[in-house]
This record gives C-alpha cells, structure tokens and sequence, in this order.
C-alpha cells in the first residue's frame, strides 16, 4: 500500500497540530518501509521525517528547526524552547519489538521553569542557575542522547547536555506507564572549562578548581537520580567531593568529536540482550 499525502491540517491533540503535512508512505504489509514526510509546526519551524529500508536494515532520520515546537506538538515536553533537533537511528526488525537503536540530539536551546530541573538545582545549592531557569531560562548549546526505544521503553545511555550546566544521565523512561527511572552527575560548566583547560593545556591548576571557581559556588558536583513518575518523581541529590575519572572522559570525549551527531546506523547504542 502506498499513501499519498497533502493535509492542511493533522490534529494530534485537541491543541496540538501539525500544518500543511505533505509526503508519501508505503507500506508492505508488515512494516512501513518508506516515509517521507514534512510539515509546518505551530511558531513557524518545520518538521520532516524520513524512513527508508536498504541493506536489510531500516534507518530514521528526523529533523526541525524548532526542536521545543516538536517535543510539545507530540506532548513530550513543554518546557523547551527552540534548538535545532536531529534524530537518526536504525531500526532492528529481527528482535522482538523491533527495537529503535539511534541518537537525538538538539543544540542552541533553553529550558525554561521545569519543576524536576527546579527542585535538582535547589537540592543541589545552585540557587544562581534556579534564579535563570525560572526567569529567562538555561541556554544550551547541545543535548546528546544515545537510545534504545523498545515499544515505549526508552533505555537511555551516557546522555550529556552542555550549558551552564554539564548534564550526564542513563537509565530509562517508560511512556506507557509515565515512569522515569534516571540517574547521573550536574556539575557548573565553568569547572568543566577549567578542568579542560588544565588538562588540554597541561597546566597545574587543578587543585585551585576542585576547591571552587567562583564565589559562593559552594559544591561544585553531585550525582542526582529521578525516579517515579513523570509528573511527580522523587529527586534526590548526593554532594560528590571530586569529579570521578568516567564523568570527565564523557566530557573530554564530547570535546574531541566537536559534538558531532553520527551518521544513523553508524554509532547506534548497542542492544543488550534481556
């Protein structure tokens, strides 16, 4: 079957729509094996998406000028606000469930008052970065997040956002079942810039960083997890009194490939077997 498509209008939600949807889909029976779609999103961005089959494998690619007008159309999340969006990823069809293996990633955003970002912040004493993030918002300028989707169940493995703020998380969000289970380290980004500077510049400094780099910056790192459910979860905070050997090589790695998203297929997370 093959569907032809030009819609003015596709409502997803009562008060979520996609404008001006246009493309075609072609459909074998079992599997949908080629789209090519593209619409206007609510603000002006635009949204397309592209699946095709070749090599035995299917690869998704999707992409937007307006990634915060895509996380709230499809009711994701609300509290984004622009970004460039990139989602590319393989589909393993010979596993049950047939697994989504890929990386999104969206760079020049803000997050703007967002109660679990609120409470990890406060939790952690960073009162600077909450007096940003219920105002005008955090800027970042990448979130990079390698996933496995299994039919809803979002395994999540050493995603990284750069701001003002360093982010690493893993672990996963269930969205039939609204439950999130995540956990990692937040660090101010100008530790992670004095500690790249030593280090690339070879320069006996770390001492000075690891007791504080601006005034009334108090503790500097902390692991965090978010567990339960999405709307409500349990946030807790635990000061950490070093940066840990795999949290820096996380950010030295990201560092030395310039952010750079890969090629869909081509560094896919791997799946584990269950």
């Amino acid at each position: 079957m093959t569907v032809s498509l030009n819609v003015e209008t596709a409502r997803l939600q009562p008060e979520r729509a996609l404008a001006n949807v246009a493309g075609a889909l072609v459909f074998d029976g079992r599997l949908w094996r080629r789209m090519e779609l593209q619409a206007a999103l609510d603000g002006g961005g635009s949204l397309k998406l592209d699946l095709r089959s070749g090599n035995g494998r299917r690869s998704l690619k999707i992409q937007s000028d307006d990634a915060g007008a895509v996380l709230r159309t499809f009711d994701l999340y609300d509290e984004v606000v622009g970004g460039n969006l990139l989602v590319e990823g393989v589909y393993h069809d010979d596993e049950p469930k047939q697994p989504l293996a890929g990386r999104a990633t969206i760079r020049d955003f803000r997050v703007t008052d967002t109660p679990v970002l609120a409470r990890l912040l406060s939790l952690a004493s960073l009162t600077g970065f909450l007096k940003l993030l219920t105002g005008e918002g955090l800027a970042f300028t990448t979130l990079n997040v390698p996933f496995v989707d299994r039919g809803g169940v979002i395994a999540v493995t050493d995603a990284l956002a750069i701001g003002p703020l360093g982010f690493t998380a893993s672990g996963a969000i269930d969205t039939d079942a609204s439950t999130m289970d995540l956990s990692g380290t937040i660090v101010p980004a100008y530790v992670i810039n004095s500690l790249l500077d030593s280090v690339l510049g070879r320069l006996p400094i770390i001492g000075q960083v690891l007791t504080g780099g601006e005034e009334g910056g108090g503790v500097f790192a902390a692991d965090y997890s978010v567990r339960g459910m999405i709307e409500e979860p349990d946030v807790k905070i635990n000061p950490l009194s070093a940066l840990t050997p795999t949290f820096l090589r996380k950010f030295f790695k990201f560092f030395e490939q310039k952010s750079e998203a890969p090629a869909a297929g081509t560094d896919a997370p791997k799946i584990e077997a269950n």
